[in-house]
């Protein structure tokens, strides 16, 4: 929730130069790490013999550091969850994304409070709760459906989606 806090709080203070130039290239890289980090990750451990993998330590720095991207932009914070914790803790996508889910709702909590005591969005309710209540119904509809697909199946879904957000965000800068 602070690493939420704090990304919003980069959006309302940096130039939204500064947001268009980084996008496309985060996501691009959350994009590569998703596709290829198992298999980079398997080809070093048997190079070295031994399994690799993260601390705990640095999961929740790179855990805090994803919030405040996520709050800045929130684009593809959960692909680059998955991707962390896939390498780092060596979770698969079924089992990571109840807890994926709980971190963005987290994050966007947060970053939603700051945004909206910032803004003068509360003075515009009738537009707010719709938007609120499509968000809950999608998110809840849509981990009801994720629960039920395969992790191979869910995985390809998640990287189709990365693949095609970054080419338009490239496409778009």
């Amino acid at each position: 929730m602070v690493g939420g806090g704090f990304g919003a709080a980069l959006l309302l203070t940096l130039p939204a130069a500064s947001f268009d130039t980084a996008v496309p290239w985060l996501l691009a890289f959350a994009t590569l790490v998703l596709a290829f980090g198992r298999r980079v990750s398997r080809a070093v451990s048997g190079a070295l013999g031994r399994e690799i993998g993260i601390s705990s330590r640095a999961v929740l720095i790179g855990q805090f550091f994803l919030a405040l991207y996520g709050g800045y932009f929130g684009g593809a914070v959960g692909i680059m969850m998955f991707a962390l914790w896939g390498i780092g803790l060596g979770l698969d996508t079924a089992v990571s994304n109840p807890m994926r889910v709980t971190q963005i709702a987290a994050i966007n909590l947060s970053a939603t409070a700051l945004l909206l005591v910032a803004s003068d969005a509360l003075s515009a309710p009738l537009v707010l709760a719709p938007m609120f209540v499509g968000a809950l119904a999608g998110g809840f509809t849509g981990a009801h459906f994720a629960r039920r697909l395969s992790d191979r199946l869910l995985r390809s879904i998640i990287l189709t989606t990365a693949v095609t957000m970054t080419a338009l965000y490239f496409v778009r800068g």
